[in-house]
């Protein structure tokens, strides 16, 4: 069994071999230290260094690097798994009401006066963002707050729905007489109350995102949060 001074040495050596994110580096640790101890347990003369360094040149000629590229890129799908998993539960009745509810106002709108559309469009965009922006900002606070950073994190902070930001330039629409283009009649209308009802799924399910994951990593990582 290793002593806490050797753990805080596998701690210390992760973090010279480029491995940053506190999660990866308390899963390596273990991994190194299960590994070490069963060294030791088949030779008992050999040292803590020995050992070590046998089980880094384990891992190759690229060290940790492919295990770090493994990780970002299952942290990555994890992400929009969750995400996705989040988005279609609102799809789903009886939360996929709060969509119908949405189309439903903005048509009604719509209909009693154009003007009266275009203030809840805007507002449900400019809103959405705004929530989402200072969501982020308190998630990354607390997370900045325990002096650690965590993989897990870093792919739970983008949002999608600052995709929409893509389309910022044919939204010049929005302070044009002719917004929304009442041209193309009902379909037209329809399209952008669904549009916007999507817009809020989209920010409801990315919070829900960043809750579950600050939940999860305080869970997994009590020491590293209870600094903060």
């Amino acid at each position: 069994m290793l002593n806490e001074t050797q753990i805080d040495h596998l701690f210390e050596f992760c973090e010279k071999h480029f491995v940053r994110h506190y999660d990866l580096q308390v899963e390596l640790v273990d991994h190194l230290a299960n590994a070490i101890e069963e060294q030791m347990g088949i030779q008992p003369n050999l040292s803590f260094e020995k050992a070590l360094d046998n089980v880094y040149q384990s891992f190759g000629s690229t060290g940790f690097g492919r295990l770090i590229s493994d990780k970002r890129i299952a942290a990555e799908k994890q992400g929009s798994k969750m995400f996705w998993k989040f988005f279609r539960e609102h799809l789903r009745w009886p939360k996929a009401l709060l969509l119908f509810l949405i189309i439903a106002f903005a048509y009604s709108l719509f209909r009693i006066e154009v003007v009266f559309f275009r203030i809840f469009y805007i507002s449900v965009l400019v809103g959405s963002y705004s929530i989402e922006l200072f969501a982020v900002f308190n998630f990354s606070r607390t997370i900045s707050l325990t002096g650690k950073k965590f993989l897990t994190a870093d792919f739970s902070r983008g949002s999608r729905l600052f995709v929409f930001l893509l389309f910022m330039p044919f939204y010049s629409v929005f302070f044009d007489k002719d917004f929304p283009p009442t041209s193309h009649g009902t379909w037209s209308i329809l399209f952008f109350s669904v549009l916007a009802g999507i817009v809020v799924i989209i920010t409801i399910a990315d919070l829900q995102v960043l809750s579950s994951v600050k939940k999860k990593l305080q869970n997994d990582y009590p020491k590293a949060f209870a600094k903060s």
